[in-house]
């Protein structure tokens, strides 16, 4: 799993210019971040985040929520691109350690194609949240010349000759035609099985069916790296620190982690499994 986390500077932005001020903060700068909320009736609502300082790249193990690697940059560098140098860091440095990962969990942020096809063209399932990022503004796409339509949360309809839409349900992969399975409510008395070839939207039709439980679930654990951010705030004081620099804080965060794992170990090796980076469990 992976996520970007702010961290706010609370020293005042030096100008380059300025030769005075060397309390004041040089290396960070401003970023500004968009998030769509739905409400308590429905309504989807706009919140925008601004923060001057820097931004820590996570990627953490979604089993036990232990760092696996980091960066630390300025505030305003993307985080799908930090993200990637990441991965393709330990592909080239850890290859093992790569090799065992399986899915890859993150928001919505990190919802893109060049993403996805290098994580499917390395072994790796994408259980990425989707952005409507069609143009035409139509609620659903036609599959091919068929009578399949879809949207694109991933949900597919079959459409009968009165025109009436009866949502499927998923199926499975198919890996020998790369294809996702969906099939008629068990009450339809109806046992026809229709593929979409994943090639179809790759965003959209993953390996591991949007509409599936399993996808519902494997995304669920993505709410381990929130946690993780939690503790970087609250129990290492990163919510309110007086750190100045990208340098010093790129060692105050490795310190951080050197920590948190070293804890974690520490309750491995008396036998302890669970809470394995709590202060208290």
């Amino acid at each position: 799993m992976t996520d970007g986390k702010a961290i706010q500077s609370f020293g005042t932005r030096v100008s380059k210019n300025d030769k005075s001020g060397e309390r004041g903060e040089h290396d960070a700068d401003w970023c500004r971040k968009t998030y769509t909320v739905s409400g308590k009736n429905g309504e989807a609502t706009t919140k925008i985040f601004k923060w001057f300082g820097f931004r820590l790249h996570l990627i953490a193990d979604a089993t036990y929520e232990l760092p696996v690697a980091f960066a630390v940059t300025k505030a305003s560098n993307s985080e799908t691109k930090e993200s990637q140098k990441l991965l393709k860091e330990m592909k080239k440095t850890e290859p093992e350690q790569f090799g065992k990962c399986q899915y890859f969990l993150a928001d919505k942020g990190y919802d893109g194609a060049p993403l996805t096809e290098w994580l499917e063209g390395n072994e790796i399932t994408p259980i990425i949240d989707i952005r409507n990022c069609w143009k035409d503004k139509e609620e659903t796409h036609q599959y091919k010349d068929s009578s399949l339509v879809y949207n694109y949360e991933g949900k597919v309809w079959y459409v009968d000759e009165a025109g009436e839409k009866i949502e499927l349900v998923y199926r499975g992969y198919d890996k020998g035609t790369d294809s996702s399975r969906y099939g008629f409510k068990p009450q339809k008395h109806d046992k026809r099985v229709f593929r979409i070839k994943c090639s179809e939207d790759i965003r959209i039709f993953s390996h591991v069916g949007r509409q599936s439980h399993k996808w519902e679930r494997l995304y669920a654990m993505r709410s381990g790296i929130e946690r993780m951010n939690g503790r970087i705030d609250r129990d290492y004081k990163f919510e309110k620190h007086t750190i100045r620099g990208l340098e010093k804080m790129k060692m105050f965060i490795n310190v951080t982690f050197i920590v948190y794992l070293a804890m974690a170990k520490a309750k491995i090796e008396r036998g302890e499994k669970e809470h394995l980076t709590r202060f208290y469990a």
